[in-house]
């Protein structure tokens, strides 16, 4: 039991219980090749906490720790048992839609997006334009926007940060809008 959890220690980040990066970037590879193998689609999201600094230096990190909490248990509850979620890295996440084709993967995202939007985060109200957390999220399909793992990474890194540029607060696909 004690190797069990070392090895669940491992592959989760500490701080939300997602999926860690090291485990996002196995995962990735593995999609893609069983999408190659069933030619079923595939989508990945890359997810961005818009001005989370800005939250960060007038609360703490405590709060801004609550934030990324509550943040990993609204996409937990936003997608399906099936899709893999992670924290990608300080305030950015990353989701892998299996099976899901471009057309739904932007309703996804928009639900995310939304739920975050509406959600009542303590000393939004005060901190963040708008008053409101909101995040950015880029998308990718295979093998539409890349047929590697990486290649989906930088192309929906590449739509997320088209999101930030646009304004933040919405879904960017890649090579385009949604």
């Amino acid at each position: 039991n004690a190797v069990d959890e070392l090895a669940r220690l491992a592959r989760t980040d500490g701080l939300t219980q997602l999926n860690n990066h090291r485990t996002f970037q196995e995962r990735i590879v593995q999609e893609v090749r069983r999408s190659e193998r069933s030619q079923s689609p595939l989508t990945i999201l890359m997810i961005d906490v818009d001005y989370f600094k800005t939250y960060n230096d007038t609360h703490g990190h405590p709060a801004g720790d609550k934030v990324l909490k509550t943040l990993a248990e609204i996409m937990m509850r936003s997608l399906r048992n099936t899709d893999v979620v992670a924290r990608y890295g300080g305030e950015e996440f990353a989701i892998i839609l299996v099976d899901t084709p471009l057309s739904f993967a932007a309703k996804v995202a928009d639900k995310v997006r939304t739920a975050v939007r509406q959600e009542p985060f303590q000393g939004a109200d005060t901190s963040q334009p708008g008053g409101r957390m909101t995040v950015s999220i880029g998308m990718a399909g295979w093998p539409i926007h890349g047929k590697t793992a990486q290649a989906l990474v930088e192309a929906a890194d590449k739509a997320l940060y088209d999101a930030k540029r646009a304004g933040r607060d919405q879904v960017k696909m890649a090579g385009g809008t949604t």
